[in-house]
C-alpha cells in the first residue's frame, strides 16, 4: 500500500505481473501522466515462454512481496522465480529495473537509513543471508540508480546460546533463515 493509502499492490495468482488498485478515487498511475482505477504491471513483457527472458532486460516471475518505501518513492517486488527484486516507481507504475536476489527470494521490509532514505531488506527462503537494497544511494530522488548495497549472512556467532541441535545439513537456511524440518 502507498504510504498516503491511496492505492494498494498484489501480485497475480501466476505472479507475471503486479495490479495497482485504488483504494478511494482514482489512484493508479497510468503512465501518461494520469490516474485511473487500476493498472497491471506486466513483469513478463520481456519474457518468451520459448526463448526465455530478453537479455539485460527486466522480468520478474512469481512475486511474493510488494512493499512500498515508507517515502512512496519505490515498490519493490520480490520475484521467486526469476531471483530477481524488481524496481517500480509508483508514480508512474513503471518497471524502473531489475536486481538481482538469492534463491527463493521472499520478503522485504524497509528501514531508515542513516542521513535520511531508506533502505530495503530481502529474505530469501533458500539462502542464510539478508540482502541489502539501496533504493536511492546518492540522494538525488530517483531510483534509476537502486542497487545492492550489501549482504548480511545469518549465522550464529561464537557466543550464541541455542536450545537446541542443528537441525538440517544446512544451518540457518529456510525461511528468512530460521532452520526448516
Amino acid at each position: 500500500m502507498t504510504p498516503d493509502a491511496r492505492a494498494a499492490y498484489i501480485s497475480t495468482a501466476r505472479g507475471t505481473s503486479i495490479s495497482c488498485i485504488s483504494l478511494a478515487e482514482d489512484a493508479c498511475a497510468d503512465g501518461d501522466g494520469g490516474l485511473v482505477r487500476s493498472r497491471v504491471i506486466d513483469l513478463w513483457q520481456n519474457y518468451d515462454p520459448a526463448t526465455g527472458p530478453e537479455t539485460g532486460k527486466p522480468w520478474g516471475g512469481l512475486t511474493i512481496q510488494l512493499p512500498v518505501s515508507p517515502d512512496g518513492k519505490a515498490l519493490l517486488a520480490a520475484n521467486t522465480l526469476s531471483q530477481t527484486v524488481t524496481v517500480v516507481d509508483p508514480t508512474t507504475n513503471e518497471v524502473v529495473k531489475d536486481l538481482p536476489c538469492n534463491a527463493g527470494c521472499h520478503g522485504i521490509t524497509f528501514g531508515a537509513r542513516r542521513g535520511g532514505g531508506f533502505l530495503a531488506y530481502v529474505s530469501n527462503s533458500f539462502s542464510n543471508a539478508v540482502q541489502v537494497i539501496d533504493v536511492d544511494p546518492n540522494g538525488d530522488g530517483s531510483i534509476a540508480d537502486a542497487r545492492i548495497a550489501g549482504q548480511m549472512t545469518l549465522g550464529p556467532a561464537p557466543t550464541t546460546t541455542s536450545s537446541g541441535g542443528v537441525l538440517d545439513a544446512l544451518p540457518l537456511v529456510g525461511r528468512q533463515g530460521v532452520p526448516s524440518r
